[in-house]
């Protein structure tokens, strides 16, 4: 029979620490990144961030934890467009929960597998 993981809220709640230090770093860093890539990279830079806070939290969380950096994603994802004055429609929001969602979770695997969990 598979084991059955639960869902740790408190290391939903450390990842979404980790993406929120994340998002101010990148809109702090935004501008730069703008003219140094042209106005390329910031289409790639929150992917990116959600990959590498989806590794940082896998990498360092006790156990397996892959859905918990994705949860946290979504929330801090949907939270923060909402924040942006509300101004983005139903799939706007889908579409950048769900590229928060996948780059957290590839993120989570392999730090995960940095560990050797699974």
């Amino acid at each position: 029979m598979a084991e059955q993981s639960n869902i740790n809220i408190k290391w939903i709640g450390i990842s979404m620490i980790i993406f929120l230090v994340a998002q101010i770093a990148v809109t702090i860093l935004s501008p730069l990144i703008v003219i140094f890539t042209l106005g390329l990279g910031i289409f790639l830079l929150k992917p990116i961030t959600y990959f590498l806070c989806g590794l940082i939290t896998g990498y360092l969380s006790p156990g397996v934890t892959i859905a918990e950096p994705a949860i946290g994603a979504v929330i801090i994802t949907v939270v923060g467009l909402f924040l942006d004055r509300g101004q983005h429609g139903f799939f706007s929001v889908l579409i950048a929960s769900l590229i928060a969602f996948f780059c957290a979770v590839a993120g989570a695997k392999l730090g995960e597998r940095m560990q050797n969990r699974i």
